[in-house]
């Protein structure tokens, strides 16, 4: 995989990680009851497990097209 495509994808993770710890802090810190905070807290992080997941099918995706699609020079 080339560098950039590489350092794409750890920005992205980066991303996906700023974003469930900024989501869990954000609901740990709101003034709320234990138990509703428990469960906001729990359902934040399954909605961001869903779009980490979703957004890690789409990288897959991507690199299984750049790394099986022809290269136009080897065509003849």
């Amino acid at each position: 995989m080339s560098e950039r495509g590489s350092s794409t994808g750890w920005a992205l993770a980066g991303f996906a990680i700023g974003v469930l710890v900024g989501a869990a802090l954000g609901v740990l810190f709101a003034p709320a009851p234990g138990e509703e905070t428990r469960a906001r807290l729990k359902e934040s992080l399954e909605e961001a497990w869903e779009k980490s997941k979703e957004k890690g099918k789409e990288l897959v995706d991507k690199a299984r097209e750049k790394l099986f699609e022809p290269d136009a020079e080897e065509e003849v």
